[in-house]
């Protein structure tokens, strides 16, 4: 995805899925999906005084078939409250439905002065993050990389979409005026 930039920042998307082949189970499809997200405020990109507030990550799935209850199957983080790093720990498999591989991916990343806020709904489908960044700390004056992820299942050949919205808030460190600057659209697969 492109990245959306104007002087008070910028912000880079982009979103890495991997399909889990080879499983052995013929009648569901596993995806890992990972969504790597870059904010970077005026005042590194250009000197300015425009500094880094807050990164949202929201991502809702089209459709769901009624007989799975959650296209959604797993995700990470959480909340996060006085944390440094965050563990994204999201597995693929599940015994109830009999698949004969089950894998889990983790990685890591820097929470320090972010509180990670989450507020994604399983039941509808939906993955939303906000992370709060603490703009008169170092993490709101430089580059702030964030990396949350989730797992998805499907019926075998199955076709989606995801609708996504990133939007990346920026603060004025003199005047406090605020500006978004967002991504929105549809990704199919």
């Amino acid at each position: 995805m492109k990245n959306d930039e104007s002087s008070v920042g910028a912000i880079i998307v982009c979103i890495v899925i991997y399909k889990v082949e080879n499983d052995g189970n013929t009648n569901y499809d596993w995806y890992v999906v990972q969504v790597d997200f870059q904010i970077i405020p005026g005042k590194f990109l250009y000197g300015n005084k425009w500094l880094s507030a807050d990164a949202v990550i929201k991502l809702t799935l089209s459709y769901c078939p009624s007989y799975i209850n959650y296209c959604i199957f797993d995700y990470s983080p959480t909340t996060t409250v006085g944390a440094s790093t965050v563990g994204v720990s999201i597995t693929a498999g599940f015994s109830g439905l009999n698949p004969t591989l089950s894998i889990t991916l983790s990685w890591y990343y820097s929470v320090a002065d972010v509180v990670v806020w989450n507020y994604s709904d399983m039941r509808n489908n939906k993955v939303h993050w906000w992370h709060n960044i603490n703009e008169w700390k170092d993490v709101g004056k430089y580059v702030y990389y964030m990396k949350p992820g989730f797992t998805l299942i499907f019926p075998e050949g199955y076709k989606y979409s995801l609708k996504y919205e990133f939007t990346g808030r920026f603060i004025h460190e003199n005047t406090y005026q605020i500006v978004e600057i967002w991504k929105t659209g549809t990704f199919y697969y």
